[in-house]
């Protein structure tokens, strides 16, 4: 009995200790094959700062992962250096998803560096569709770098053949710009297989374009003008029967008949929903942008038109207004124009795309990321920054920046020294802040003049240790902010504030500019002090000539005796109004500030525009917002991060940062004996 139950419990522990490991295997082969099959998920519309924030906070695997991903990111941002270093951190014993996602990154890189990669590491059958898109960018790259011609092509070819079709058509569209891009003689050297039907039907085309004429720039006003788009266009069309399966038969190049006849992206209109305050107190500001977004048609008549419906946002709610314009068709929704009501589009969880003509304060910090949001604004930060490539292009080395006491203060003096730290590669800008036009005038009238003493902007890293430290541009912190003002009343400066500032970019109003740029020629109290002491000094060494006795008297070094002149002043378009001109002119000589095109080179636009416009270039540079607008709605799916010169606007010339964010080039221009003239 005893016998038979041993040997009953003999086989019954057998059985389970048998299932329990057979069961253990299949968890961690599951967990294995997890692990090994599953990509990185990459989000574009994340900047780096939120993949190193992540990477800080983990470990292990998690952690490699999050740094790949960074580095990916950072690539993009063309922080190249610090995407460089994260990437020869990573540790040896990498899983095969990791492992890839590390070549990939360095081929990338490579082709940014301009240096050499072996393609050869990656196995494009082992990648996945997204990565293969990514491995054939690279591969023409590397081709490029090798002088390729023939191979770039057919990867242009093969790259076709990947992803969504927006995905395809933007690749018919880049092989297109490449292949206007190549002379005569690189095209010439391009050997062509029998077998290779879409090559010869690329480059057929390529002939075709040019031996009709190629595309005109203009608008095509004249006959001839007319004449030449004709016979282009039928030369295209014979183009299209003869290659009627290419894929750019399919869908033609938007650009293949010049930037004046742009195609669409479809043959349908655009449905736009405009959401602009049209009641209440930022009428007068709605209503300007809504006249120059349907005025753009009339300044741009070979565009994609628009069916267009406008919202008034604050008579509703942006929820009900959002839901409404997709009841009633929108593709897209521009605006809004008021920071809290964009605050309201972002929370949405929406489908219709949206090209916001405001930013958030978190959207400009990336803490909130919309992944179909858009940002478009005229906003003092973009002025600055381009203030800050102005004056590096200049290549002056320690700018100081003269800015209003309050947020809008510092917000501009933070944008403009994140942009110099990204141009220079450390943190030397300074700031000084105003309290009011009355306090400054206050100041001058007891003749003291403005002391150059700001406050060093600083970077993390030269504080103990920061996790933020990883990125540069997180580490921006700005002194904190005194309470009185330290430009008007400085007559106790530390002795070592700022050295030899070489420029100063004042933002300010025309009132307050006509103050403060006196104010710096005048002498300060410092340095009237100083001269007062050199005076006294000259005197001490006179009479102790005279007596025979110079003991003990030092002649003060002739460096510290010569004045130094003020520094030159560039200053925003916030103190260009139309009454700038005249006496305004005279006293600003020499001052370089900034503006908008429409402004500087459309004069004969200006005098069609309402006299409550023209007459306030706030309100015309709002109008133009409208006119970049309706623009960039027709160009919406093609804003993508880091597309640099994406159109000349009327704003400016506009570029593509990182998350959707629209940027803006202006025209620098400068007061030169009473007139304005361009800065060349």
């Amino acid at each position: 009995m005893i016998s038979s139950f041993n040997s009953y419990l003999s086989k019954q522990t057998a059985y389970w200790t048998k299932a329990v490991l057979t069961l253990g295997m299949v968890i961690l082969l599951a967990g294995c094959i997890t692990t090994a099959s599953k990509p990185l998920d990459y989000d574009a519309t994340k900047g780096s700062a939120y993949y190193l924030s992540l990477a800080q906070n983990s470990s292990g695997k998690e952690q490699v992962n999050w740094n790949l991903l960074a580095a990916r990111s950072l690539i993009s941002e063309n922080k190249l250096s610090q995407a460089k270093n994260i990437l020869s951190q990573l540790p040896d014993n990498l899983s095969g998803e990791q492992k890839k996602e590390q070549l990939l990154n360095l081929g990338e890189l490579a082709v940014k560096q301009r240096t050499s990669f072996d393609i050869a590491q990656l196995n494009v059958d082992d990648l996945s569709e997204a990565q293969k898109i990514r491995y054939y960018h690279i591969r023409i790259g590397v081709s490029g770098q090798k002088g390729d011609t023939g191979a770039q092509l057919r990867d242009y070819i093969t790259l076709e053949q990947l992803g969504t079709e927006q995905q395809r058509h933007q690749t018919i569209n880049e092989t297109w710009d490449f292949l206007t891009s190549l002379s005569d003689a690189q095209v010439n050297k391009v050997i062509v297989y029998v077998n290779e039907v879409t090559l010869q039907g690329w480059i057929d085309l390529l002939y075709t374009y040019r031996n009709s004429g190629g595309a005109y720039t203009g608008e095509f006003n004249t006959p001839e003008e007319q004449e030449h788009f004709l016979n282009l266009k039928n030369a295209i069309h014979g183009w299209q029967i003869q290659y009627s399966s290419n894929p750019a038969a399919i869908y033609l190049p938007r650009n293949i008949y010049g930037e004046a006849r742009r195609l669409p992206e479809t043959d349908n209109h655009l449905t736009v929903a405009l959401f602009l305050p049209l009641s209440g107190s930022s009428k007068v500001f709605g209503e300007t942008i809504r006249l120059g977004y349907m005025d753009a048609s009339k300044f741009y008549p070979s565009e994609q038109n628009q069916n267009i419906n406008v919202y008034d946002t604050t008579a509703a709610p942006i929820a009900d207004l959002a839901v409404q314009a997709q009841q009633q068709g929108a593709n897209l929704i521009v605006g809004p124009l008021l920071k809290n009501n964009v605050s309201a589009m972002e929370a949405l969880a929406i489908n219709v795309p949206v090209l916001a003509l405001n930013r958030t304060d978190a959207a400009e910090t990336g803490s909130v990321t919309a992944a179909n949001v858009c940002y478009f604004a005229l906003s003092p930060e973009d002025e600055a920054r381009d203030a800050a490539r102005h004056i590096f292009s200049q290549r002056k080395q320690m700018p100081l920046v003269i800015a209003p006491q309050g947020d809008l203060g510092r917000r501009v003096a933070n944008a403009f020294a994140q942009q110099w730290l990204e141009l220079k590669g450390e943190a030397n800008a300074y700031v000084q802040y105003f309290a009011s036009a009355d306090q400054l005038s206050r100041t001058m009238n007891k003749g003291v003049g403005l002391e150059v003493n700001g406050e060093l902007i600083i970077d993390r890293s030269q504080l103990p240790h920061d996790p933020m430290e990883q990125d540069p541009l997180a580490g921006l912190i700005l002194q904190a902010q005194p309470d009185t003002s330290t430009v008007v009343d400085s007559t106790e400066p530390a002795e070592d504030i700022v050295p030899e500032i070489d420029s100063i970019y004042v933002f300010a109003t025309a009132d307050e500019l006509t103050l403060i740029k006196p104010m710096l020629d005048m002498k300060s109290e410092r340095e009237k002090e100083r001269e007062k002491a050199q005076a006294e000094r000259a005197a001490q060494l006179a009479q102790a000539i005279a007596e025979g006795n110079t003991e003990g008297i030092e002649e003060e070094p002739e460096a510290e005796m010569k004045e130094k002149p003020t520094p030159p002043i560039y200053s925003s378009s916030r103190s260009h109004s139309v009454n700038s001109g005249g006496d305004f002119s005279n006293e600003m000589d020499r001052v370089q500030f900034s503006e908008i095109p429409l402004i500087v080179n459309q004069a004969d636009m200006l005098e069609t525009l309402p006299s409550y416009i023209k007459n306030d270039y706030s309100l015309v540079r709002l109008y133009a917002m409208g006119i970049d607008a309706w623009r960039l709605a027709n160009r919406y799916d093609e804003l993508k991060p880091y597309k640099a010169d994406f159109l000349e606007g009327m704003t400016g010339k506009l570029s593509v940062v990182e998350r959707c964010d629209v940027t803006r080039e202006l025209i620098w221009q400068q007061y030169r004996r009473g007139t304005v003239v361009p800065v060349r």
